[in-house]
């Protein structure tokens, strides 16, 4: 009587079943980067540009949607990325906002909350040093020069008048090894726009 063995079964089945694995295990499944970008006052911006790096497929770009919302899909899991955010309207900042810049210089820091001390790091050294915005206001009170814009994630605070990156990412946002869907929303601010004008 012949009896059939079933290793050969077998083996196919361990075959299978290492062909669905990655070197590190089964496959995960990919995931996305999301959110949704408002201005100083609450509007969403629309075409503010997002860059994801460090996928295998190689640098990754989109632009936020009219509601200020962006996605940038099947990315793989378990990896780092590095996302940046860039926006440039060629604005110049208006007849308020050099006033208060002047006050701010004269006076310190009155009132201002904690979006507004990221609008002052003009030299992005995480800090608000008179000597900074002395090196620029010459040229925002000539109002020849449109200031960049900065992003920060939606729970930013700043620490103290002094310390304006506080907590919360900043400009470049970095997001490790995500197993799952990742959303960060973000607030834009134009540096120097203490009255938040840009924003209409």
């Amino acid at each position: 009587m012949n009896i059939s063995k079933p290793l050969p079964l077998f083996m196919a089945f361990v075959g299978l079943l290492f062909a669905s694995c990655g070197p590190n295990g089964p496959d995960l499944d990919p995931i996305s980067i999301s959110g949704t970008i408002l201005c100083y006052n609450g509007a969403p911006m629309e075409g503010v540009n997002i860059q994801v790096t460090n996928d295998p497929n190689g640098q990754i770009e989109t632009t936020t949607d009219a509601n200020g919302y962006f996605i940038i899909e099947d990315l793989v899991s378990d990896l780092d990325y590095s996302i940046k955010v860039f926006y440039f309207d060629g604005s110049l900042l208006d007849d308020q906002d050099q006033e208060m810049l002047k006050d701010y210089i004269t006076f310190g820091a009155t009132n201002l909350d904690d979006l507004q001390l990221l609008m002052l790091d003009f030299d992005l050294s995480g800090t608000n040093s008179l000597q900074a915005i002395y090196a620029e206001v010459e040229d925002l009170i000539l109002n020849t020069v449109s200031t960049p814009w900065r992003f920060a994630t939606s729970d930013y605070e700043a620490p103290s008048p002094t310390n304006p990156t506080g907590t919360g990412q900043t400009d470049n946002f970095n997001v490790i090894a995500p197993q799952s869907d990742v959303v960060i929303d973000m607030i834009g601010v134009k540096m120097g726009d203490l009255n938040g004008s840009s924003c209409n």
